[in-house]
């Protein structure tokens, strides 16, 4: 185990404390391959995300592989301001920058700054460090995207890189337990391939199916994966929700009125999927439209839920202007409606894999305007369209078995309609390519797109 020297804001470096780290107990993220290739740059990096989504873990892991790289500790800076009262060194780049050139530091200094939205201007410090002509590489974080985007992005234009960090994906909770061969992370399916899937599939289908499961069940949250037991898996579930309430609900947003913002994450757990109507929440929570439409806000600026708008080229036969919604995490979900029993056969297994289809694409896309679903005014209605520039893919989400070669009618309506080169048909247990126009539509079982990164979309 190593302990990391810590920058103590009270003492003014007179005194310093420690973090301890052990990268055996903890799971590093495939966004750290990415991150450490940028030390060498001047960019900040902004990592931001929900509470207890390994936003530290991942500064952790920085930290040590700069270490281990032969960076002194006098180098490496960090303090987390959610541990701290006394911000004055953070609240005035020059003060910080006075404190620097005092510690005489030799070469490039690291600097990490966890939960950075606690300060009054962070955006405006940073920039101070910035534009400074000191060699100072800043890593920040921080769990609220309102406060993140407020409070940071004004001032740093051209200056820095976002990078979200949400709950663990299934990808990534698969590769750690190492029972997947490492090839397969990176191969595509493709029509050429597909046998080799098939063969996969066979070894390790019950194995992806049971991880799959505890998933949807329990959520990705870094904290509740490393357990084993459901009791603690699901004690680990409430304390993450009561310290988000208390956090973020309560002491920075200042709801008012807790009953209703708790029976309407009840409400939309209960409506995973569906397009959500505003006013009839308002009837159902005898709330009045402000404040509902405030704390759907809420939400989705702390990453409990997340909006899905509608797909259209403008044809007048299309749904144009209804969201439908999902949970980030299916854990949080499944609390608000204490559904902790297995998957199959309940009534909500579809909603569940659709939600689970929705939260492991956006963990490798981040809060982009590329996910939607397509709905026609006569009911045809598609799961998912990964949509960017050119490119359309729809995405179906089936919980049972698929025959290769039947497709739903709205499947097909949108085939005829948009005629895409590539489509997708999530099912439980069957690999396939079929050709319909244009066209090859893939079939793959769920637990395969989602090892697999998903790489029939996307980046």
């Amino acid at each position: 185990m190593l302990r990391y020297r810590t920058l103590s804001v009270r003492q003014l470096w007179d005194k310093t404390e420690g973090v301890d780290f052990n990268r055996d107990d903890l799971f590093k993220r495939d966004l750290f391959d990415k991150l450490k290739k940028d030390f060498h740059t001047k960019k900040i990096e902004v990592i931001y995300g929900p509470r207890q989504s390994g936003k530290t873990t991942l500064l952790m892991f920085l930290i040590d592989h700069l270490s281990t790289s032969g960076i002194t500790e006098n180098n490496i800076w960090y303090v987390n301001l959610d541990l701290i009262s006394d911000y004055s060194l953070f609240e005035n780049s020059q003060r910080f920058l006075y404190l620097y050139d005092s510690m005489k530091v030799e070469g490039r200094l690291y600097l990490f700054i966890d939960e950075v939205q606690r300060l009054k201007s962070p955006g405006l410090f940073l920039k101070g460090i910035y534009d400074s002509s000191r060699e100072i590489k800043v890593f920040v974080s921080g769990s609220a995207s309102f406060e993140i985007k407020t409070k940071v992005k004004e001032f740093l234009t051209g200056r820095k890189r976002l990078h979200l960090v949400l709950p663990l994906s299934f990808r990534e909770i698969v590769k750690r337990k190492g029972v997947i061969p490492t090839e397969l992370y990176a191969q595509k399916i493709t029509g050429a391939n597909i046998d080799d899937w098939v063969k996969a599939d066979e070894v390790y289908r019950k194995y992806l199916n049971e991880e799959l499961e505890n998933v949807m069940i329990y959520g990705n949250y870094p904290a509740v994966v490393m357990l084993d037991d459901a009791e603690s898996k699901l004690e680990e579930l409430v304390e993450i929700y009561n310290s988000y309430l208390k956090k973020d609900v309560f002491d920075y947003f200042k709801v008012d009125r807790p009953e209703v913002f708790n029976n309407l994450v009840k409400v939309l757990a209960a409506q995973v999927g569906n397009i959500i109507n505003v006013s009839e929440l308002c009837s159902l929570l005898s709330g009045a439209r402000g404040t509902i439409e405030r704390y759907l806000g809420i939400l989705r600026d702390t990453f409990i839920v997340s909006p899905v708008p509608t797909f259209t080229s403008n044809k007048r036969s299309e749904v144009k202007s209804a969201n439908k919604i999902f949970f980030i995490d299916l854990g949080i979900r499944n609390l608000a409606l204490k559904k902790f029993s297995p998957i199959i056969p309940r009534p909500d297994a579809g909603s569940v894999n659709e939600n689970m289809v929705y939260g492991e694409m956006l963990k490798k896309l981040g809060l982009l305007d590329d996910i939607y679903y397509w709905r026609t005014k006569s009911k045809a209605e598609v799961d998912f369209i990964y949509s960017r520039g050119e490119q359309a893919i729809p995405i179906e989400v089936k919980t049972g078995s698929a025959k290769i070669g039947t497709l739903t009618r709205s499947f097909h309506s949108f085939l005829d309609t948009y005629k895409p080169p590539k489509a997708v048909f999530l099912n439980k247990d069957r690999f396939g390519l079929f050709k319909v126009g244009q066209t090859d539509v893939y079939y793959i079982p769920l637990y395969w797109f989602l090892v697999s990164g998903n790489n029939m979309i996307g980046k």
